[in-house]
């Protein structure tokens, strides 16, 4: 079984690595942690007035991100035997990335969380 993990901050990864955790998985099920970065959408006078503070900014999410996205597929591979686990850091727009990797890896299940958000307001 293939699983994508899409995880936006250390919060909310230790949410659904909880979830993960509390929950029994085939043998040899891979997951997939993944965080994508949105790319800064400025116009291209704003990029070249910030663009040594906007490479910095993204060199230190990318990092960041790296690092829990990391330690996240650690811990499910010291906490559940006989599954696999990999990371990865994406700088795209967020939705048609995801859609793009669950396509390449063929995810038999992607498991997203909602940010504490439910019917109604995730609408608004």
């Amino acid at each position: 079984m293939k699983i994508l993990v899409p995880v936006a901050d250390p919060l909310f990864a230790a949410a659904l690595l909880e979830f993960i955790l509390a929950h029994r998985w085939p043998e040899k099920t891979h997951f997939h942690i993944v965080h994508v970065i949105e790319p800064f959408l400025l116009d291209q006078s704003s990029r070249a007035t910030f663009a040594t503070l906007l490479s910095r900014s993204e060199q230190e999410m990318i990092l960041s991100a790296g690092k829990m996205v990391d330690e996240a597929a650690t811990l499910l591979r010291k906490k559940i035997p006989n599954v696999q686990a990999s990371s990865e850091v994406r700088a795209a727009r967020v939705l048609p990335e995801l859609l793009k990797l669950a396509d390449e890896m063929q995810a038999d299940l992607i498991i997203a969380g909602s940010h504490g958000q439910s019917g109604f307001n995730r609408l608004i």
